[in-house]
Formats: C-alpha cells, sequence, structure tokens
C-alpha cells in the first residue's frame, strides 16, 4: 500500500502574487529604461515584459531586489501557465540567488517566498533532497516576519520533504508546528491538510490508533471548511492505507472508493492511480484476484497518463506483488525490474544488480528503490523455491545485498538517533528473508553479512565515529558536542511547548543548519567523516576465525531473532554453518518461563528441578544443535530477547538442583559476549587513549542512603578491595557526584560504579545514581570515555528497551557508545552482598593478569565452590547476572604494588635478613 503524502497539497491559485504595499522607490526606474514600474510589469503577468524587464536590470546593480522579484515572476508563470517545471526552477534558482547578494534586506517575506517556490518546485519535480535546504530557509525567514499563513505551508512542505527521505522523527516535529500554525490564525483548511500529514505519518510509523484519530479529525475539518479541497480525497486514501495495515480491508475499500471518486472529481490522474493501485493491494488480501488485477492495470495506465515516474514505479510494483500472489512468478520478476527501471532510467531491465550500485546513491527515490530491490529479490528467491536450482538463490543474494548496501546510504541520510532506530526495525524482515535464503542453500559468507548487518550497526557507527573524532582536534570534536547539544535542547523545549513563538522556530532552524554544515565541512576536510567513509565494514568471516576463536579454541555463535523463525550462525573451527533452530513462539514460551525465575531471588530456590528443566531445555534449543562437543571458549551474540538471557546458567545436562555446579555452562565453558562480530573486532582495534592508567571508584551510598535510594552496605567492602588492589581516585558518599563523573571520568582506565541504576519505567531510560542526581543513558552519549573497563556494579545495568536490529538499549550500550573497550554489567536486581563477593574475587585475578572474561568467570566459579556459602545462597540468581561483553585482554592498571616493587623490597630484605642471622651466630 502506497500513502500519498508526497503529492503537493496546495491550489495553484497559492502561486498567484499579491502587489506589495510598498512602492519601489524609482516609479519606472528611468535610469534603466524599463517601459512600466516593475510593480506594474509583475501584476500584468506578461511573459515577454517580464523578461525584458529582467535583461533590463541586470546591468542595475543597485535594484537586485528589483530583479529578483522580476525572476521570481518569470518563475511563477513557466510553472503556472506552462507547466514546465525545469524552466521555473530555473528562474526561481536565479531569483534566490539574487535576494543573497541583496546586502540590506528589506523585503524578507519576498525572500521567502522565492525560497519556499524553488523549494515547492523541487519538491513537485520529485528532486526531494535538493529541496529541503530552500523550504528550510523559507521557514525560517517567514518565522521572522511572524507570518503564520504562509509559515504553516512552509512547515508542512518541509515535514513531507523530510518523511519522504524517511526522517520521521523530524518529519512530525515539523506537522505539529504546521498544526499550531494553522491554529493561532484559526484556519480550519490548514490543520485539516496538516492533521492529514501528521496522521499518515503516525501510520508509517504504526501507531495506528492515533493515526485513525488523527486523520478522522481531519476528515472533519475538511468538511466545515468553507470551500473543497483536493487533500480531502487524500485524507481519504490516507485512512485507507490505515485500515489496510490493520487488517479492516472492507474498511479500507470503503476510504479508498471515497478517495478515487473524489480525484476523478478533482480531474487528477496522478493521485486517483495511486489510489487504485492501493485498491488493487486491498482486492488481492480478499481474495479478489480478478478484480485486483483490473484495478491495477487501470492505475498504471492513469500513472502512464501523468507520465509521474513515482506512480508509474508503484504501480508496476503493485502489479509484481498480483503476480507473485496468482503464482505468475516470471511476470512478477518483470514488473518489480520495470519499478526500479521506471525510476532509473538509465539502467538496463535485466542487468546485474550490481550496475545499479553506482545509481542509487544520488537517487532521491532510495526508500522506494529499496522497495522494489527487496520484492524483486523475493520473486528471484520464490523461483529458486520453485526450480531448486542454486543459481536462482544465489541472484537473489546479490539483489539483498544491493538492498543492504541501499539501507546503508539512507541510514547514513540520518543524524537523529531516534529516527535511526525506527529504521532499524523496519527493515528486520528484510534481514530475515535476505538470511533465509542464504540458509536454503548454505551461502554462508553471504549469510554472515546480513547477520551481522541485523545487530548493533548504529552502537558500531557510534563507536567508529568516536574513534574518528578522538583524531581530529579537540575544538572540532568539542564542537560538535556543542552543535548537537544545542539542537537537542531547542528541539526539546518546542516539543514541551504547546505553542512555540517564531522567534523558537528561527533559532531551531539556525541550529539544525549550523549541525548539517559542520557534518559537511568535516567530510570535506577529513575524507573519513564522508558517507563513503561511514560505510559499514564487516569483519572477514576467516579473520575472524583465526585471530579470535582458533587461538583458544573458540567458537562463535551468532544469534538472529526474526519474526517467524530463530537462526544461528555458528563458527568453530575454521567450519561455519548456518542453523534454522526453530519456531519463534515455540522458542519465546519457553525463554519467558525460564526468564521468570529470575524476577526475584527465592523462585529458583522454592522450584530447584523446574528451574534445572527448564534451563536444560533451552539448552537443547538453542545450543545442543549447533555443538557436538562444548568448546573451551563461546562467544555469544545474542538477538532480540536473548539479550536478557544468562547463557552461563544453562543446565548443560540434565541435573535436580541448583547445587550441581558442574552441570553448568559456566563451568565447562568461558563465556563472552558481543553486539557483532564486528563490533567484537573494532573493540580491540581502538587506539590507546592517553589517561592516567588508574581506578576512578564511585559509592554515593556507602555509609547512608538519600530519600530516593537505600544504603549500599557492601560498596564499602568493595572499595575497601579496590584500594587494596588498584591505586586511583575514591569517591564515596557526598563526593561522589555527577559532576565529580563529568570532570574527570574521561581520564581513567578503570571505572568502577557502586551504585543504584535502572529504570523507573518501562517507558524511561536508564540511569545511574550519584549522591546528587541521576545520569541518564542519553547524556552518556555525549560523553567521551576511552576506558579499558566499565564496572557496573549496580542493578539492571544492561537491561533497557529491546531495539529491533540494535538490541537492548541498556547502561552498558551508553559505555560503549561513549568509547569503552569493555564492560561488566548486570541482567537484573542484583544481590549486595553476593555482588561484592564476585567483584572483588573478579579484581584480584585481574591484578595477576588474567584475561577480564576469565577473570569474571573465575570469580563466579570460586563463589559457587566457596564453603563458607550456604547451598540456597548459590542459586544462579546470585551469580549468573553479571555479563562481560567487550575487548577480553588482561587489564592495563597499575596495581597497588607492581611486580617491580615487590622485587626491591626482596633485594632490601635479603640483606637486613642476612645481618641479623649474622648477628645471631
Amino acid at each position: 500500500m502506497r500513502d500519498d503524502s508526497y503529492i503537493p497539497r496546495m491550489y495553484r491559485a497559492y502561486f498567484s502574487f499579491i502587489v506589495f504595499g510598498v512602492v519601489l522607490s524609482l516609479e519606472a526606474l528611468g535610469a534603466c529604461n524599463l517601459p512600466n514600474s516593475v510593480a506594474k510589469i509583475r501584476s500584468d503577468g506578461s511573459l515577454p515584459e517580464l523578461q525584458e524587464a529582467a535583461v533590463i536590470l541586470r546591468d542595475c546593480p543597485g535594484q537586485l531586489d528589483s530583479l529578483a522579484l522580476v525572476l521570481h515572476s518569470i518563475g511563477v508563470v513557466y510553472y503556472n501557465d506552462f507547466d514546465q517545471v525545469d524552466s521555473a526552477i530555473h528562474y526561481m534558482e536565479q531569483a534566490v540567488a539574487t535576494w543573497d547578494r541583496v546586502e540590506q534586506l528589506q523585503d524578507t517575506l519576498g525572500k521567502g517566498k522565492s525560497n519556499f517556490n524553488l523549494g515547492y518546485f523541487l519538491k513537485r519535480s520529485e528532486q526531494y533532497l535538493a529541496a529541503e535546504p530552500y523550504l528550510r530557509r523559507a521557514a525560517g525567514l517567514y518565522a521572522a516576519i511572524d507570518n503564520a499563513g504562509r509559515l504553516t505551508f512552509a512547515y508542512l512542505q518541509l515535514g513531507q520533504v523530510l518523511e519522504r527521505k524517511g526522517a520521521f522523527t523530524e518529519a512530525a516535529r515539523y506537522y505539529r508546528l504546521a498544526m499550531n500554525a494553522a491554529l493561532s490564525i484559526d484556519d480550519d483548511l490548514a490543520q485539516a491538510k496538516a492533521l492529514s500529514d501528521f496522521g499518515g505519518l503516525l501510520r508509517r510509523q504504526q501507531q495506528y490508533t492515533a493515526a485513525i484519530d488523527t486523520l478522522t479529525q481531519a476528515l472533519r475539518l475538511f468538511r466545515q471548511a468553507e470551500q473543497e479541497d483536493p487533500d480531502e480525497p487524500a485524507c481519504h486514501n490516507q485512512l485507507a492505507v490505515t485500515y489496510f495495515e490493520t487488517g479492516d480491508y472492507e474498511r479500507s475499500v470503503e476510504q479508498s472508493l471515497l478517495a478515487l471518486q473524489g480525484f476523478k472529481d478533482w480531474g487528477n490522474s496522478r493521485r486517483a492511480a495511486l489510489v487504485a493501485n492501493n485498491l488493487g493491494d486491498t482486492y488481492l488480501r480478499l481474495g479478489q484476484a480478478e478484480q485486483a488485477r483490473k484495478v491495477l492495470e487501470e492505475g498504471l495506465a492513469q500513472a502512464q497518463e501523468d507520465q509521474s515516474r513515482e506512480i508509474i514505479a508503484h504501480s508496476h510494483d503493485n502489479l509484481g506483488e498480483y503476480y507473485l500472489q496468482t503464482g505468475n512468478v516470471s511476470q512478477a520478476q518483470q514488473s518489480f525490474s520495470m519499478a526500479i527501471h521506471s525510476l532509473l532510467p538509465a539502467w538496463s531491465l535485466g542487468s546485474t544488480p550490481e550496475s545499479l550500485r553506482s545509481s542509487l546513491s544520488n537517487s532521491p527515490h532510495k526508500l522506494d528503490l529499496f522497495v522494489y530491490i527487496s520484492d524483486l529479490a523475493r520473486a528471484q528467491q520464490a523461483s529458486y523455491q520453485r526450480t531448486k536450482e542454486k543459481e536462482g538463490a544465489l541472484v537473489a543474494l546479490r539483489w539483498y545485498m544491493l538492498g543492504d548496501q541501499l539501507l546503508d546510504d539512507i541510514r547514513q541520510g540520518h543524524f537523529e538517533e531516534a529516527n535511526k532506530l525506527f529504521w532499524r526495525e523496519k527493515v528486520m524482515p528484510f534481514y530475515e528473508a535476505a538470511i533465509a535464503c542464504a540458509s536454503e542453500v548454505g551461502a554462508v559468507e553471504e549469510g554472515h553479512i546480513f547477520f551481522e548487518k541485523s545487530q548493533a550497526v548504529l552502537l558500531f557507527e557510534a563507536i567508529q565515529r568516536a574513534r574518528q573524532l578522538s583524531q581530529v582536534s579537540d575544538r572540532l570534536r568539542l564542537e560538535e558536542q556543542r552543535l548537537q547539544y544545542q539542537v537537542k535542547e531547542i528541539r526539546q523545549s518546542i516539543g514541551n511547548d504547546d505553542q512555540p513563538v517564531a522567534a523558537d522556530i528561527q533559532q531551531l532552524l539556525a541550529a539544525e543548519a549550523k549541525l548539517s554544515a559542520f557534518y559537511q565541512s568535516l567530510s570535506n576536510t577529513y575524507p573519513e567523516f564522508s558517507e563513503e567513509g561511514q560505510r559499514l565494514p564487516t569483519v572477514d568471516l576467516s579473520y575472524f576465525s583465526q585471530r579470535y576463536l582458533e587461538p583458544d579454541n573458540g567458537m562463535l555463535i551468532h544469534y538472529f531473532w526474526g519474526q517467524q523463525q530463530l537462526y544461528a550462525l555458528a563458527v568453530h573451527d575454521g567450519n561455519a554453518e548456518i542453523h534454522q533452530l526453530g519456531n519463534i513462539t515455540t522458542i519465546l514460551n519457553g525463554l519467558s518461563s525460564y526468564l521468570k525465575y529470575f524476577e526475584d531471588g527465592s523462585r529458583i530456590v522454592e522450584s530447584p528441578a523446574s528451574f534445572m528443566e527448564a534451563g536444560y531445555a533451552l539448552y537443547q534449543q538453542l545450543l545442543a544443535p549447533l555443538v557436538d562437543e562444548l568448546p573451551e571458549q563461546l562467544l555469544i551474540v545474542p538477538s532480540g530477547p536473548l539479550a536478557y538471557l544468562p547463557f552461563e546458567a544453562l543446565s548443560v545436562k540434565p541435573a535436580a538442583n541448583y547445587a550441581a555446579t558442574e552441570s553448568y555452562l559456566v563451568a565447562s565453558t568461558l563465556l563472552t559476549y558481543a553486539y557483532s562480530g564486528t563490533l567484537h573486532d573494532q573493540l580491540y582495534q581502538l587506539p590507546e587513549q592517553p589517561t592516567s592508567g588508574n581506578l576512578l571508584a564511585f559509592a554515593p551510598f556507602v555509609t547512608s542512603g538519600n530519600s530516593a535510594y537505600s544504603q549500599l552496605r557492601n560498596s564499602e567492602q568493595e572499595m575497601d578491595e579496590l584500594q587494596s588492589v588498584f591505586k586511583g581516585t575514591f569517591l564515596e558518599d557526598k563526593a561522589a557526584t555527577r559532576a565529580a563523573f563529568f570532570q574527570q571520568a574521561e581520564q581513567f582506565s578503570l571505572l568502577h560504579l557502586s551504585t543504584h541504576a535502572g529504570s523507573r519505567s518501562t517507558e524511561e531510560q536508564p540511569f545511574i545514581a550519584f549522591y546528587d542526581s541521576l545520569l541518564w543513558m542519553s547524556e552518556l552519549y555525549q560523553l567521551h570515555l576511552p576506558a579499558d573497563l566499565v564496572v557496573l556494579s549496580a542493578c539492571q545495568t544492561n537491561t533497557g528497551e529491546l531495539a529491533g536490529g540494535e538490541g537492548v538499549l541498556g547502561l552498558g550500550r551508553g559505555f560503549f557508545y561513549a568509547g569503552a573497550r569493555s564492560v561488566v554489567a548486570s541482567l537484573w536486581n542484583l544481590n549486595d552482598r553476593h555482588t561484592s563477593q564476585i567483584i572483588n574475587a573478579f579484581y584480584q585475578q585481574m591484578e595477576e593478569g588474567v584475561p577480564k572474561s576469565l577473570a569474571l568467570q573465575q570469580a563466579k566459579l570460586a563463589f559457587l565452590n566457596d564453603p563458607d556459602i550456604p547451598a540456597f545462597q548459590k542459586s544462579p540468581y546470585f551469580w549468573a547476572g553479571l555479563t562481560f561483553y567487550g575487548n577480553q585482554q588482561p587489564l592495563q592498571v597499575a596495581s597497588k604494588w607492581p611486580a617491580y616493587w615487590w622485587g626491591i623490597a626482596l633485594l632490601l630484605f635479603l640483606p637486613a635478613l642476612w645481618f641479623i642471622i649474622r648477628k645471631r651466630h
């Protein structure tokens, strides 16, 4: 289904021009020999007279504003009277350039209108990326003179352009601004247009209830407006698409028919074609194949009549879906190829996927092309499933690879984290289809790429960017942080204000422009910051195996949690294989039941046999199919809700009681977690950063708690143990403040936080508690913390929102984002006393040079084997919650008593001992 949010929303009459109230200083501009005043020439609208005036005014340097007005009028005439968009753009570009040369601008409205028209014309010709800066400038100029009417439509056009490139979060902001502006002048029709656009965006974000409510409200305003408007049937179409996506096909047909009739009444074949495409999709879902074919063919004919490349492409794609569902795979392939060809005419039908690559980067239709490329890959895959000829699947994989590369382009065009996260989740079905295709034919190398690109891409990019920024000047790094913070603060301020003032909007537009210009300048000076330089590499599978697995008899298990199936890529002893592990619903039921045992400390103790049975069942589902014999080390990349699973606590053999230490995976296998293979490798490649090499420890609640958080009595034991092992700075109670963390954390190699952490609600982001205030995860994103190790001795530091395609958005991820090489964090509420015991043993192991992950395993085993700990306290609830992610190499921090000091002490002690012995004799 397609919406029509990109289609122009305004009357042609909107571009008719009023004569300005201020008469130009020279009525006839006699010095330039104009036959009439500029005002009269523009009012008459005669193209030859306007062109003659433009020629004369080009030789009058003092009349740049008059020249700009004339050029503007020429562009309008070409657009309104001759429908020549290219010529309209040409003259409007000249008008904008001329306005920019006016030193003392008095006609802000005129300059705003020229920028708006240029943006609108570029958008009309489907040059969305080029249109955006002009629409932003127009909005800023209209805001400067507080022209709410024009500002409304500037916001709407800007929102539509941003929506076209997939920047949904930002588009929503401008739709809301448009609604506020229309409301301020009590314009029902403008409000209706804004609500219609916003409702369509809510539908794209899958907020269906809110979308239906918003679109219904828009229709009510359209009906009570003083005049009819072509956007009313567009609103019906948006509602039809929403009902389609919620499975209410009968209502979808009803709304589509209203939209179709409305566009026919307006004589708008372009929009009618779009609605026909949507209606055809709906008939297909209702099983009315013949009716669907007729409507889709009618839509294609109307689109070809209008000569809109976008709608023609949509029509071919929808016909391809009809052919695919009715079993005509070859015709489906042809239709999907035609959809691509319609937007990229230079691409020859039947050519290779690789021949398209150079054309995709600069296309303004990336989102549509991604859909068509994905559909063509599905058709190729369907062909393989019918013929079982492997070559067909390999061709499908090449199309999937092209789609993945296009996703890289789309992602690089966005700066907002929330928007990127939305698209990461949105494209997970694409990666599931690609992995399924690779699995079917054993294409491990291709499958490996899809596994990697389906997990933690944004985190990898952030770490890669932090590494690059660390190599530029402090001035540039601080400038980026300052500009990002400025934009964030203004957006938040506007978001909290129901009626933002024009000055706030100007400030936001200016701040966004500065940030965009900064990144452009950075990429010009440093090629690694360019779009090409930011492309995500995937670590080579054989290299990864040779470096990180084979030397220690290690094994990589990379999971993919799809909508239908769970897949795993297993790499061991130089061999790699993709496994399909079963239906997601079945696995999720077992996983959910198992994780309930960790909700509090009593559940395992109360039902030990059922707990061990559940753990063994999960082991049989998740690990047993992948290994004949457990390796010495396992590197696990969890996916989906598997990120909450303590794999170490799984039972590798049947056992009746949780005290059977040898039955746990931790007893036989060293376990390390990673966000992806590529990211794991990246954490070993990070350059050494200048730090003090010592420890910075925070314990805000050693001697007492406060009104919000309780005392952590065992924090004192942790701090004492740390001080006996490492040199460093130890901040307790009132000294352990948020400000102290911000001021000092960047300077240390080891950060230890013994405190409270978590989230107050499912909607709230995770936080860390300091003595005086909280540190939120989003604030970590703005920091530079090149620590070798971060230990979060606190509750729920590796839990948070589960983002599709990225993993858990917890505090552990936040510290990696800030630059840490490795992190120890927790999966649930920890027991203060037992956690302190494990953490202390962990540090003692690392002091002896034991690698970090091995040190944590040994600390847990020491806890399990400690005869002084009662059996009931050896439940996995007390030891399995701490997880290790990152670089496993030994800790690079100076101990309290380095080895050479012991040597010096021994050299001093031996002569004294010899003297004492000799004296006694």
